[in-house]
This record gives structure tokens, C-alpha cells and sequence, in this order.
């Protein structure tokens, strides 16, 4: 489902129209709802995790636009970001921008395109939804789909986007969800395991997250099997 886009935007004096609650739209079109404000760092994958644990939550670079000259902002924090036009204020309403993103990147496979529909969104209070909802889709799709979405994990943590305490969070909710989860697809557990090894591989959750899980799940059958499979991943790092 496309995003609430709530009133309609002003953008180059044209005003657009509130969007359908079934319209799909592509990123191009999303963005063109939006101002021109966006991180900076271009199109190139990140290789790694940022390892800048000293970095400031809620800190970006950006590149913006004003009265048509570009001006570079450094560091600025999001709470200074000038508003966008794009409101999103729900969770609901995060989750179904997060849904066109993500079948956007799915079919495109552009980690930077989609970390600035993420980003423009300005609700850094639902991040900790990004890892789950994805991980849920993960499920659902093949091979291919899994691996981009690993690669989407690395890309927002490397823009700080997915923070290490969102990543916990949503590794977190699917651990408590983990029965029930495997109702629908019995390869939940190993799958699951996966996303955590290679989130603790990569730097996006720390270990010291899994070791607090190990005991609160303790008596958790099939949490306490994706702890002990994703320990044997990581060789228990």
C-alpha cells in the first residue's frame, strides 16, 4: 500500500494531489513528493559497517538546497532538518512507506535510493520496525530477496540510519514472536539465525545483545535454538 501522504504538497508551485490508499508509486515518484534533502555519500554500497561507535544518534550529512544554491551541512543533527512535506507521525503509517521502499528496493536493488525514502520519512522513532518488517518479508521471498535485504541492513547502518539499539530492538520482537512465527514458515528458526549472525558479523548488533538474549530466553525453546545456531555462525564472537 502506498504511504498516507496526508495534505497535499507544494512542490516548484505545483500542488500535489493526496495520494490513494491503494496507489502504487514508484521511489522516483515518491520522491518527487518531497523536498530536495538527502544524505550525502552517493550511490557507491557501503563495504562495511561504519565503525564510528562514538557517532551521535540522530546525526547525518546532508546536502540541501536552498533558494537554488546548493549549501553543505555537516553533521547537522535530525531534529534541525527542516521539516519535510512528508508526515509521517504513526507507526501504521511508517509501515506502509516502509512496504513501498522496500518493494521498490526489491525490484531495483538501489540501498542508497532507499535509504533516503527511509530517511525523508523523519520518524527515527519507528527504526526499530525497519529490521522486523524486513526480516518478516525475508520469509516470505527467495534467496535473492534475503541476500538484498542483508545488504539494505548494512547499507543503513553504515548511514546511520539503523542504529545498533533499533537493530536489538527488532531482532528482540521476532525472538518473542518466534513460535508463532514458525507456524507460517517452518524455516523460520535457521533464517532468523542467519539475519542475527550476519547482523553481529557486520557490526549492526552487538554481541553482548545475543549474550543478554541467551539468558532471558533461556527457557524459550525455539528462541534459545536461533541463539544457539546463530552463536554457531558467529563461532560465539
Amino acid at each position: 500500500e502506498a504511504p498516507n501522504l496526508g495534505a497535499a504538497t507544494q512542490r516548484g508551485g505545483v500542488g500535489m494531489a493526496k495520494s490513494a490508499r491503494h496507489t502504487r508509486l514508484s521511489i522516483m515518484e515518491f520522491h518527487r513528493m518531497l523536498p530536495d534533502v538527502g544524505p550525502s555519500g552517493g550511490d557507491e554500497l557501503p563495504r562495511g559497517p561504519s565503525g564510528d561507535p562514538g557517532r551521535a544518534d540522530g546525526t547525518h550529512k546532508w546536502i540541501s538546497k536552498w533558494d537554488g544554491l546548493p549549501v553543505v551541512v555537516s553533521e547537522l543533527p535530525s531534529a534541525d532538518v527542516p521539516a519535510s512535506a512528508l508526515v509521517v507521525d504513526t507507526l501504521d503509517a511508517f509501515k506502509e512507506a516502509l512496504d513501498l521502499v522496500l518493494d521498490e528496493y526489491l525490484n531495483g536493488f538501489d540501498p542508497s535510493e532507499a535509504a533516503r525514502c527511509i530517511l525523508e520519512l523523519r520518524a527515527p522513532q519507528f527504526h526499530f520496525y525497519i529490521l522486523k518488517r524486513c526480516v518478516l518479508r525475508a520469509m516470505d521471498e527467495a534467496d535473492r530477496e534475503r541476500e538484498l535485504i542483508a545488504i539494505l541492513f548494512s547499507a543503513l547502518h553504515a548511514r546511520h540510519i539503523l542504529l545498533p539499539t533499533d537493530a536489538a530492538q527488532g531482532f528482540h520482537a521476532l525472538l518473542q514472536a518466534v513460535d508463532d512465527l514458525c507456524i507460517d514458515t517452518p524455516a523460520a528458526t535457521p533464517l532468523l539465525a542467519h539475519f542475527i549472525a550476519d547482523a553481529v558479523l557486520d557490526g549492526i548488533v552487538p554481541a553482548s545483545a545475543v549474550a543478554a538474549w541467551r539468558a532471558e530466553f533461556s527457557s524459550h525453546p525455539l528462541a534459545s535454538v536461533v541463539i544457539e545456531e546463530a552463536d554457531g555462525r558467529t563461532g560465539g564472537a
